[in-house]
């Protein structure tokens, strides 16, 4: 954390036309949870390199954590009419889609889905949720317990427990969340309880 944001504050103030300095002093600031600092690193960096795609991420994604939702989808949404094929913009754009209600328009983000990359799990989680969100359980479920069993990804595993288990818990089926959260948290979720 603070060490690699030392670092990068070096290398930015050495190379100030470093994009990778400037976005990793960016994403720092935003993981250390300064996120009006990061914001205003991100913004600078976009302001001087507007054909990073991981700089325009980062912002739109520390909008997005800022509760600043349509400033996020603004963001992302530029972002993927420069790099459409971008599957972390189109994934954070679906995201902001999905949380301002507009399910169609998520899930037609969603549709090259290839099951290979991490961003390829993390969309079908988002996938997965819109239906949830829609009220459509019946249809979610069998895509979470897909995703938990399928993902190669072991933090994806946990986003499809969690999201198993809620679906579980909108069905009042609470022996079947238990069972997830026990299988997919363990010991932890004893703790829980």
């Amino acid at each position: 954390g603070e060490e690699a944001l030392t670092a990068y504050s070096g290398t930015v103030d050495r190379f100030p036309d470093n994009v990778v300095a400037r976005s990793g002093l960016a994403e720092t600031l935003r993981q250390l949870g300064r996120g009006e600092e990061a914001l205003t690193a991100y913004s600078g960096t976009v302001d001087r390199f507007p054909d990073d795609v991981f700089a325009r991420t980062g912002l739109a994604e520390t909008l997005r954590q800022l509760g600043r939702g349509e400033e996020a989808l603004t963001a992302y949404s530029g972002t993927v009419d420069l790099f459409p094929d971008n599957e972390v913009a189109r994934n954070g754009l679906a995201t902001c889609r999905l949380q301002a209600g507009d399910i169609v328009g998520a899930r037609a983000l969603l549709e090259r889905l290839h099951y290979r990359t991490h961003q390829d799990w993390i969309a079908y989680h988002i996938l997965a949720m819109s239906y949830l969100r829609d009220g459509a359980i019946a249809q979610a479920i069998p895509m979470f317990e897909h995703g938990l069993a399928s993902t190669p990804f072991a933090t994806d595993r946990r986003y499809f427990a969690t999201a198993l288990a809620t679906a579980r818990l909108r069905q009042r089926d609470y022996p079947a969340a238990e069972r997830v959260l026990v299988l997919d948290f363990g010991s932890q979720y004893s703790q829980l309880i």
